[in-house]
């Protein structure tokens, strides 16, 4: 319920909509009005790569964002980047038929 919000705001694929199991799919809800959003990545079955670099849209350059990185069996990391630099993120899942959940939003400079 806690992502719910999100789904009002900008759509954005961050990888081609396809159904191959050898391919991540991942895409982006952002709200600019809140200056926040939620990335969803799913390493499919087959995929042979652990890692996913995706290119984020709706992001300020240079304002600061708290990003949450959250795996499936619920372990956080927490870290603070600039605009530019979590526009530019690497999604990094060690094992095939997972998935990953980043929150970000803004924060006072």
């Amino acid at each position: 319920m806690e992502n719910q919000e999100y789904w009002h705001g900008d759509f954005c694929p961050l990888t081609p909509c396809t159904m191959p199991s050898d391919q991540w799919i991942a895409w982006q809800c952002h709200r600019p009005d809140l200056d926040e959003g939620i990335v969803l990545a799913f390493r499919r079955a087959d995929s042979p790569l652990a890692s996913l670099h995706v290119k984020l849209g709706g992001l300020d350059a240079v304002q600061a964002y708290e990003a949450s990185s959250i795996a499936e069996d619920r372990h956080s990391t927490t870290r603070r980047l600039v605009g530019k630099e979590l526009a530019e993120i690497e999604l990094r899942l060690a094992k095939p038929r997972t998935s990953v959940l980043v929150r970000y939003g803004s924060v006072p400079s």
